[in-house]
């Protein structure tokens, strides 16, 4: 009895020590196993992001990965917005069918429920965790960036004391955005992820005061200091940091009181830093002090308050000027200017455009309605902005009101955003006029005026013109981009001017005028675009004996038959394998419809390498069909 007893017991203290570790060894891991009723629930928690191991227990690769998914949780141990999970796809396969799992293991990152990137590098502890860490950052500045943008957008209207309308701040309904509200925020602009990414990286690392200069700074003061001697004692800082710490430091010495100097200094180096945190909170203080301020020192508020991106901030700073008793401190042309330019830079989608047009028309009117004789910028605001919402006609209203009615006669950027906006809308003729109009006064048509008229010539039918313009915008040594080149290529082939298509891109390579890598993709366009099928024939042939001509440019072709079959992907893998060789291009000649070329260069069997040297046959390749090294010297010593 005694014996079964301590067996029982013995049994008992196995079991407790098994269960204990194998709770340490889950405790350790950090790794959650994730089944079909957690998965979901799981990563889509708030601000927190999924790295996701999906494997099966059979798989060879998935038990060569041993402990290294569980020494990445440990690693990951602190960061508190990141889980390390792994999902057994033998018997959740529900979810990962549901993922696009095809393969083992694969490795994927979700945030809030949302896949943001696959990992296909180096499967070490390090790389690992470096990954997660850089798309777990990058997945929260864009979840940020929406917020931030449904914040600011999500109020209907701002009401600017003296307007007529009510300030619109673009309430985006699913009905306007095709039902997907989604899709919009997908193309929110790189430069505002960069800023988020550095906002974090900043809140991550604050900045510290130099101790040292700020007690040099301090030195350079006498005891009873003017506000002037501090406003310079700031200016020569470039530290921020000492800048801000010097203002405050001031502001609590005996019957000292700070003034506008003192006050625009600091926002402007606290500004101009980023800080605009430590900026908003010395705005504060301006606007609780009464009677204080000035022109230039609420301009440089709203300034750097629209490069922040808080129109809300700007547009109070404003109102504050409007209410002013003070004369001095009520809105210029230069304040008018800086909200212009604010609420033109918000994108390029037309929609939000003609949403903000609206307020920019009102804040024009109530310049004009206060006295305030508008400048050559202004126009040009109105004129850009009136563009950009789809509204040429009225942008045409403001342009020849301007020498007649303002007295400010169009510059050339006047001109550029007219004739960008006309082409756009397909009225060539009158942007050709326009553009005309403009080379007469001496001006000279921007990059983005030349491209939209030689597009819309080509477009239009106007091949020739379009070519005219083309030359003329090269000889004013204005860039062409490559939707303007293919443009006019391609239609140049539309209308059965295959041979000039191919002789003007051949001019154009001759005269350095498009890089390596632009040609290649133009040559594409003959062989997508062109007529029939026999008249892809006749381009084929023409193209080949033009293309082979080339000075200093060597051919490794194949030539074959549409019976040839066992070669594979083998030419294709030379292709990749020449990559880099500037010297050597590698073609190939299907004989079946270019009967005429396999004739000229006497070709009787199938496949047959050659090499072309400037259009001379300099050797014929009877080698090994592998793509080995051998192969590559060969073709190296060839040529």
């Amino acid at each position: 009895m005694r014996d079964h007893d301590n067996r029982s017991l013995l049994l008992v203290s196995l079991v407790l020590l098994l269960s204990l570790i194998i709770t340490i060894q889950l405790v350790e891991s950090e790794v959650i196993n994730l089944t079909p009723d957690t998965f979901s629930d799981k990563v889509k928690e708030k601000d927190t992001a999924w790295f996701v191991k999906f494997c099966v227990p059979w798989c060879k690769h998935c038990k060569k990965l041993g402990s290294l998914w569980e020494d990445l949780g440990k690693a990951m141990e602190g960061e508190d917005e990141i889980e390390v999970g792994e999902v057994d796809c033998a018997t959740g396969k529900s979810v990962c069918t549901k993922v696009d799992i095809h393969s083992y293991p694969t490795f994927k990152l979700f945030y809030e429920g949302e896949e943001v990137a696959k990992y296909q590098g180096p499967r070490d502890v390090e790389s690992l965790k470096t990954f997660a860490l850089e798309e777990a950052e990058k997945a929260a500045a864009k979840a940020q960036q929406v917020d931030d943008d449904k914040e600011l957008f999500g109020s209907s209207h701002l009401v600017i004391p003296g307007l007529p309308v009510a300030f619109p701040m673009v309430l985006f309904s699913t009905s306007q955005l095709g039902g997907d509200m989604k899709w919009w925020w997908d193309y929110t602009p790189s430069r505002s992820l960069r800023r988020r990414i550095s906002k974090r990286s900043q809140a991550n690392s604050k900045p510290t005061l130099d101790e040292a200069q700020f007690r040099w700074a301090v030195s350079q003061l006498l005891p009873r200091f003017s506000n002037d001697e501090l406003c310079n004692v700031i200016t020569l800082q470039e530290d921020p940091i000492v800048c801000l710490e010097l203002f405050n430091w001031a502001s609590q010495q005996p019957r000292f009181r700070h003034n506008v100097l003192t006050y625009h200094i600091t926002i402007k180096k606290l500004g101009a830093a980023k800080l605009y945190q430590e900026m908003d909170d010395v705005v504060n203080q301006v606007l609780a002090v009464p009677y204080i301020g000035s022109e230039a020192l609420y301009n440089t508020m709203i300034y750097f308050f629209t490069e922040a991106r808080k129109l809300t901030r700007a547009v109070n700073i404003f109102r504050h000027m409007k209410n002013s008793r003070n004369l001095e401190c009520r809105p210029s042309i230069r304040t008018y200017n800086i909200l212009f330019t604010a609420f033109l830079s918000r994108g390029k989608n037309s929609y939000i455009n003609h949403m903000y047009m609206e307020t920019i028309r009102c804040l024009f009117k109530q310049m004009v309605n206060d006295g305030i004789e508008p400048d050559i910028f202004s126009l040009n605001s109105m004129i850009k902005g009136y563009v950009l919402s789809n509204h040429v006609n009225d942008a045409l209203r403001i342009f020849h009101q301007m020498g007649v009615v303002y007295n400010c006669p169009p510059n050339a950027f006047s001109y550029d955003y007219l004739i960008h906006g006309l082409c756009a809308q397909g009225r060539t003729n009158n942007a050709r006029e326009l553009c005309d109009e403009m080379k007469q006064k001496g001006f000279v048509p921007s990059v983005i005026s030349y491209n939209s008229l030689v597009n819309a010539l080509a477009l239009g039918g106007e091949v020739e013109e379009a070519m005219n313009s083309l030359w003329e915008m090269i000889e004013k040594r204005r860039s062409v981009d490559l939707i303007t080149y293919k443009t006019v290529l391609d239609e140049m082939c539309r209308r059965g001017r295959a041979e000039e298509a191919i002789k003007l891109l051949k001019e154009l390579q001759d005269k350095d005028l498009v890089d390596g890598h632009t040609y290649r993709k133009l040559r594409y366009v003959f062989e997508d675009d062109f007529g029939d099928s026999n008249d892809r024939k006749r381009l084929r042939v023409y193209w080949i004996s033009w293309v082979m001509k080339e000075k200093d440019t060597a051919w490794f072709c194949e030539i074959l038959c549409p019976l040839v079959k066992k070669l594979g992907l083998l030419w294709e893998d030379l292709g990749k394998a020449m990559e880099g060789k500037n010297e050597i291009e590698d073609g190939e000649v299907d004989c079946a419809t270019c009967k005429s070329v396999c004739t000229k260069v006497d070709i009787h069997s199938y496949p047959m390498f050659k090499l072309f040297y400037e259009g001379e046959e300099v050797a014929k390749y009877q080698e090994s069909r592998e793509l080995c090294p051998k192969a590559s010297q060969l073709l190296i010593s060839l040529v």
